[in-house]
């Protein structure tokens, strides 16, 4: 099965149960205007798509133009009662915990709601800096712009995603971009609207994802060794990737400091090996905490990214530290590095003020 590199998640309908809400409230509104149509209808008919659209689509069935205030109210109604909570689509959060690959949410919801309904249900720990609306691009599904301006800042081509979506337009969308998609069937039967692979709960999609996941050499052996001696360190020169707009590089000069950070207190550093490919590298040393073990270097190489890596080499972090009685785990990444933030919180990381550094993002995880 195809490998993927990040997952892109719609919202209304997929990580939250909005759509009975949102599309329930216009069913009502537009009552008055001749409208008569269920709620399964509705869902059909209008999720995914921008309330422009929406409306559009109420005036051809109706035939009578849409009063002015209606947008307005409509958006102040819904705004309304998503603030009373939403909860999370059943399954989701245990989902979201499990994934070791990245992941956003992309939405044609504007970023306000958006933000809404994850703090609302408990789910805007897992997206911040990672939440992408149509509004922001003036770009609305059924296009594909929103897939494809995502996927270009997660630092992913469409062939590497893959799409979350519960509704026609959604799936019209992805396809339309040149994604994968695989249709979350909860109120509309998808699987009769537009071919494109279904599941019914999130369980299912998880088992679908750690199949879709899985590396060719995801079976082999890692191999993971502490570095004994300096001269280990030299299968890092000339290593370089591009992973979102992050350039990585072991240049022959850095490679030598690595070395020397050898000798100091409480140095950790493993290597990992796949028949003897370099593949990963942890580096952690005492600096300015001597009570905690700072982290220095997370790296894996993007083609062996989404195996849980970097989360194996953390764990044997914190072995260590604890075997040396320190108190935890302190590091710090560049504002930019959105995957490195991700990482660190997934891992038990706190975000905390640094006075000692003016630059970058500090954090903290106590054992």
């Amino acid at each position: 099965m195809k490998k993927y590199k990040c997952i892109i998640f719609d919202c209304d309908g997929v990580l939250v149960d909005t759509e009975s809400i949102t599309n329930s409230i216009l069913v009502d509104m537009s009552l008055p205007l001749g409208l008569h149509m269920s709620l399964e209808e509705a869902i059909k008919e209008f999720s995914g798509r921008s309330i422009k659209d929406c409306l559009k689509i109420i005036e051809e069935k109706t035939g009578k133009e849409i009063p002015p205030h209606f947008e307005l109210e409509y958006r102040k109604t819904v705004l309304n009662e998503l603030k009373k909570g939403v909860k999370p689509v059943p399954g989701i959060p245990e989902l979201l915990e499990k994934l070791s690959l990245d992941f956003c949410v992309a939405s044609s919801g504007p970023m306000n709601k958006i933000h809404l309904n994850l703090e609302t249900s408990g789910l805007l720990q897992y997206f911040e800096g990672n939440i992408f609306s149509c509004y922001d691009i003036e770009s609305w599904k059924p296009e594909p712009d929103i897939f494809i301006h995502a996927a270009k800042k997660m630092g992913y081509s469409p062939n590497e995603c893959l799409v979350i979506e519960d509704s026609i337009a959604g799936i019209q969308s992805a396809k339309a971009g040149g994604f994968d998609v695989y249709g979350f069937q909860t109120h509309v039967d998808l699987s009769n609207e537009i071919p494109t692979r279904t599941f019914s709960n999130m369980r299912e999609l998880s088992d679908l994802l750690v199949d879709s996941v899985s590396h060719s050499s995801s079976k082999a052996h890692f191999q993971f060794s502490l570095v004994m001696s300096p001269d280990e360190l030299d299968i890092l020169k000339g290593k370089e990737a591009f992973y979102n707009d992050i350039h990585f590089y072991y240049s022959k000069k850095f490679v030598e400091e690595l070395k020397e950070k050898l000798n100091k207190p409480h140095a950790f550093q493993i290597l990992v090996k796949i028949n003897s490919e370099f593949v990963a590298y942890f580096a952690s040393h005492e600096l300015f905490w001597k009570d905690y073990l700072f982290v220095v270097e997370t790296f894996v190489m993007p083609e062996y990214q989404g195996l849980g890596l970097g989360t194996e080499l953390m764990q044997r972090a914190i072995d260590f530290a604890k075997q040396e009685g320190l108190k935890g785990l302190m590091t710090q990444t560049e504002h930019n590095n959105i995957p490195a933030q991700k990482f660190y919180k997934k891992n038990g990381f706190i975000e905390i003020d640094n006075p000692e550094w003016d630059e970058g993002i500090t954090y903290q995880k106590n054992l």
